[in-house]
């Protein structure tokens, strides 16, 4: 620690030496070198904040819910809140809910593009819920006790509920299909996955 403050003391100290010979010498040169050196720091501060500090002090474990809605950027995912992905995910686009998926249904219809209400079969269900494997993100859906209000039949739940997102397929993806198993986990896959896992066309 002290070896590195005495030598940013000596390279501050050199640097006060050099603009000092050089204002006697050309003090208009020297003037635009302090503007542009100062300039320049300020700029590399701001770039290496955004890029290394920003995402990590919004969204630290300690964020409010709502905060990455419009904006992925600030999306952490070693946050303590790794299921707010949600809110990017659902904007603009329409979710296709399941009987089984009511729980969530004034979640969606409050967060999402649009929802529409759809019956699967017991069979598609099933076949869905049996594809976890292939969804590329899951995370503790704790979106349900911080925003309960959004969840009726929140006091019925007394497990903690996981979300199963199909995250690698979103990329020009318009619709997804919200589905949930026995115990009210989320699984929610693209229209594109789910026609392949269905056998639709």
């Amino acid at each position: 620690m002290f070896k590195e403050a005495f030598i940013t003391m000596l390279c501050f100290i050199g640097i006060y030496v050099i603009f000092r010979i050089l204002i006697r010498k050309n003090e208009l040169l020297a003037k635009r070198l302090i503007v542009a050196g100062l300039t320049l720091t300020l700029f590399l501060n701001i770039g290496y904040n955004v890029h290394a500090f920003f995402p990590t002090l919004v969204l630290d474990g300690i964020n409010y819910l709502g905060d990455a809605k419009d904006n992925l950027f600030i999306y952490n995912e070693e946050s303590e809140f790794r299921d707010q992905i949600l809110f990017p995910v659902l904007q603009n686009r329409t979710v296709l809910v399941d009987g089984s998926a009511d729980f969530y249904s004034l979640f969606f219809r409050t967060f999402a593009g649009s929802t529409e209400d759809v019956t699967l079969t017991e069979n598609e269900r099933a076949a869905l819920i049996s594809a976890q494997d292939t969804l590329s993100f899951s995370a503790p859906l704790k979106i349900v006790n911080l925003m309960n209000y959004a969840f009726p039949a929140y006091m019925e739940i007394t497990q903690i509920l996981h979300l199963y997102l199909d995250e690698a397929e979103l990329s020009g993806e318009a619709v997804l299909i919200a589905v949930s198993d026995d115990t009210a986990n989320l699984y929610l896959f693209t229209e594109k996955t789910y026609r392949e896992v269905i056998g639709h066309e």
